[in-house]
């Protein structure tokens, strides 16, 4: 088993650095397929985030983009692996910069209807398991609370990483063990719908506070997408006062700028 999972990651690999591979079809088709494989997920991501950075979206059909998000945005809510979930969200982010998969995310049944997530509520009592199938609001608001819940105070100052290794490195481990911080991207793609616009705002969810905490994190990835998905919301001008005056945004913005 293990043998079998060391070989198709190695064909990854030799995929990933062969410009005619990412560009078959064919090829693609089939590492698409190997997504949900839990052994290849973070290979295959990487990938398809790869093939989409280097040669645009364009070089994926439509129907095998819907078929990514079909597949990547349920792992990436439930897996416990931060790696994968960090390449999943950065893979997701670049699909629905395209506004027409952003349409498709959040308004089309076809993206939710065929996946059973399991959802413990973060219990380990087996008891407490149950199976639900989801909606598209079901997805938004889940990866709201994912990015949200991180709480920017306990992080190690970066000043004091930067003081134990001059190379930088443990800042730069810092932020890849930041399960979440693409999160803030993939909103901020999401924003420039109305629907994810109030799904952030809806005062009931108590959202906002949280994401304009999240401008004081360490992690410039985390930050800059809470910064640009707050900038999203902001272009809603009946928005001002509330972001303005009822959640002070602009003191935080000027301590954390």
């Amino acid at each position: 088993y293990h043998s079998y999972h060391t070989i198709i990651n190695q064909v990854i690999d030799i995929i990933i650095s062969s410009e005619d591979c990412l560009k078959d079809s064919r090829v693609l088709n089939k590492l698409v397929s190997l997504l949900a494989s839990i052994e290849s997920t973070e290979k295959v991501a990487i990938a398809l985030n790869h093939c989409i950075a280097e040669y645009g979206i364009e070089m994926i059909s439509k129907e095998l983009n819907i078929e990514i998000m079909n597949i990547a945005l349920p792992i990436a809510l439930v897996t416990s692996k931060p790696s994968v979930r960090n390449i999943l969200f950065a893979l997701l982010s670049n699909i629905v910069a395209h506004e027409e998969y952003a349409i498709e995310l959040l308004n089309n049944p076809r993206v939710c209807e065929d996946f059973n997530i399991i959802d413990n509520n973060d219990s380990n009592d087996k008891n407490d398991i149950k199976t639900i199938k989801p909606s598209s609001s079901y997805y938004l608001n889940k990866a709201i609370q994912l990015f949200t819940q991180h709480n920017p105070q306990i992080e190690i100052p970066l000043t004091d990483l930067q003081n134990k290794n001059e190379n930088k490195s443990n800042a730069i481990d810092y932020n890849i063990s930041d399960s979440t911080q693409h999160i803030g991207h993939f909103l901020c793609n999401c924003c420039r719908l109305e629907q994810a616009r109030k799904t952030l705002l809806k005062q009931s969810n108590a959202f906002m506070t949280p994401l304009i905490q999240q401008i004081r994190s360490n992690n410039p990835t985390r930050r800059s997408g809470a910064v640009n998905t707050i900038r999203c919301l902001l272009f809603d001008t009946s928005v001002h006062w509330y972001m303005v005056v009822e959640l002070n945004l602009m003191k935080t913005l000027l301590i954390y700028k």
